[in-house]
């Protein structure tokens, strides 16, 4: 099976999604820091609810290009 390859406009288009997963990992991180910092598990939550998010987001980017 052959793999299609990316023209540039797919590639900028992997490029922000990653940079968009990338700053929501950070800022769940951030919130799960502040969570353990606190105790307060509701912003844990939250935190691995935004962890979540950012790894759905590379999984949906990550997507062949058919």
């Amino acid at each position: 099976m052959a793999i299609k390859t990316l023209n540039p406009r797919d590639i900028d288009d992997l490029f922000k999604s990653v940079v968009w997963a990338m700053a929501i990992l950070a800022g769940g991180v951030v919130l799960l820091a502040i969570g353990a910092f606190t105790g307060t598990s509701a912003v844990n939550a939250v935190g691995y609810i935004t962890i979540g998010i950012a790894f759905v987001i590379l999984i949906m980017a990550s997507r062949p290009a058919w």
